[in-house]
């Protein structure tokens, strides 16, 4: 795949998720930074850019901030989810089965 064309997917799926990024999983969000960085290896590799790509890569530029904004709201909920359950096992641990009794001692008076 040229440049460009992988360009041109890349800005596809960067406007895709800018505008419906909300209702997206992290999933596609690490697809994006893996196409990302395949087009910059490519443009790393034969150096010189054409207007057109210039273009397009200007236009991706545009759209950062929200993606980032959206990867950030991401990590947060993962790190919000990492807090919950971290609670949840030490609830388990101060509240479960500490072990198996030794032994049992019945008092017998009237």
């Amino acid at each position: 795949m040229d440049k460009l064309t992988q360009a041109q997917r890349v800005l596809a799926e960067t406007k895709y998720l800018s505008e419906l990024g909300d209702s997206e999983d992290y999933e596609r969000f690490e697809s994006l930074v893996e196409l990302r960085q395949s087009l910059v290896d490519q443009i790393d590799a034969e150096g010189e850019l054409s207007p057109e790509l210039k273009k397009v890569v200007q236009e991706l530029f545009q759209y950062d901030t929200i993606i980032l904004g959206h990867m950030q709201r991401i990590k947060n909920e993962a790190a919000e989810a990492l807090i919950r359950l971290n609670g949840y096992k030490k609830q388990i641990h101060a509240y479960g089965n500490q072990g198996h009794l030794d032994g049992l001692m019945f008092d017998r008076r009237n």
